[in-house]
């Protein structure tokens, strides 16, 4: 309830610091008998100076008075004007509103086990805590798999979880790696076990984190590239792909005499990819010896220098030193004469041979002699 009331003081030094209109709100105007008004204000309160009204505009004390009737002394609550075919503003009845909270998404809310009838003992006795899945397999769905499979599952991870389950790595997921507590794996290996309708143990590849002392049981089986350590065990596409992913900041590397020594030493008579393998072949399909810019078109040694490197050979673009084989092709011999005269002038001297001396070698499992393959 807004009022005006007009300051009166008798000190000359307040009335010059005080002199003026303000705005003055109180709670209520209640009955006193130490004031001659009869009637003082309750909490009242300066809000404001009225610089933009002059002193006779303030409310008198017979409109105070007035006012203090109608509204029964009370103020608060809304504005009693003096007029008197005006009636006090009533209060307005507070509209109750129901407050919806906020509730969990569904993809993220337990599914409901009550209705599921387990059917196998894969997951007997072990906790996951799923935190979700792919499209095609569900947070709910793979809860529901859990359960029909012998396991249990809750929504936050304790002592007793056997693994966490997830598909991508969101925030909850990387929090849980912070901890380094709990191992997390990839819902693929679930799905693995579901599949072969038996318990498949972990691989370095199935694991998003790895707690301590799950890496040093997966150490005693896998290097540390992944790759497990036992021969008798079988493996899968992606168990290589993951391999092989780690095995490119490897800085192992090996020349091609030590890996021809390897395959005569681990695989002499069982594998024919490494036939080649000491063999650097030069292929006759350019116009100008040695120059690539003068390629022959369409040339059938290209076909074929894509079967000498499947056979562990190699292939030069230019006829260097370490050439050891000049492959021609039988309908173009028109620079056989020339590779001869280029041969007479090296130490170490190539082979010059056709795409026969190549189907005889594979035959026989074995590098042939060169001489009856050589063109005249």
């Amino acid at each position: 309830m807004e009022i005006y009331q007009r300051i009166n003081m008798k000190n000359q030094n307040l009335m010059n610091l005080f002199r003026g209109d303000y705005l003055i709100k109180a709670a209520e105007v209640i009955d006193s008998d130490k004031f001659k008004t009869g009637f003082t204000l309750r909490f009242p309160r300066v809000e404001k100076f009225r610089d933009d009204k002059a002193w006779y505009e303030c409310m008198t004390v017979p409109e105070v008075q007035k006012m203090k009737d109608r509204a029964g002394g009370k103020l608060a609550g809304g504005k009693v004007e003096l007029r008197e075919e005006e009636e006090p503003t009533k209060k307005k009845r507070k509209v109750v509103t129901h407050v919806i909270r906020p509730t969990l998404g569904a993809q993220f809310q337990a599914a409901d086990l009550s209705d599921v009838t387990q059917t196998s003992k894969i997951f007997e006795g072990k906790e996951f805590c799923v935190i979700n899945g792919p499209s095609s397999l569900s947070k709910a769905a793979i809860e529901k798999k859990v359960a029909e499979y012998g396991g249990s599952v809750v929504q936050n991870p304790g002592s007793t979880t056997f693994c966490v389950l997830a598909d991508k790595v969101v925030m909850r997921v990387t929090n849980l790696m912070k901890r380094d507590l709990y191992d997390i794996v990839k819902v693929d290996w679930f799905k693995r076990c579901l599949d072969a309708q038996t318990f498949i143990p972990w691989a370095p590849a199935d694991m998003i984190h790895t707690s301590a002392k799950t890496q040093m049981a997966l150490k005693k089986d896998y290097d540390k590239f992944g790759d497990t350590c036992s021969y008798m065990q079988d493996t899968t596409p992606d168990q290589l792909k993951y391999t092989f992913q780690h095995m490119d900041n490897s800085e192992i590397s090996i020349s091609t005499d030590e890996m021809a020594e390897l395959e005569e030493k681990y695989f002499p008579d069982d594998s024919p990819y490494g036939l080649f393998r000491t063999c650097r072949f030069y292929l006759d399909n350019k116009l100008v010896i040695g120059d690539p810019s003068t390629q022959i078109k369409d040339s059938s040694l290209e076909f074929l220098a894509l079967e000498l490197r499947f056979i562990g050979g190699t292939v030069s673009d230019s006829l260097d030193k370490k050439v050891s084989h000049v492959m021609v092709d039988k309908r173009d011999l028109s620079r056989v004469q020339e590779l001869k005269q280029e041969r007479r002038k090296r130490s170490r001297k190539f082979h010059i041979v056709n795409e026969d001396w190549l189907r005889q070698c594979l035959e026989e499992g074995s590098l042939c002699s060169e001489r009856q393959f050589e063109p005249s």
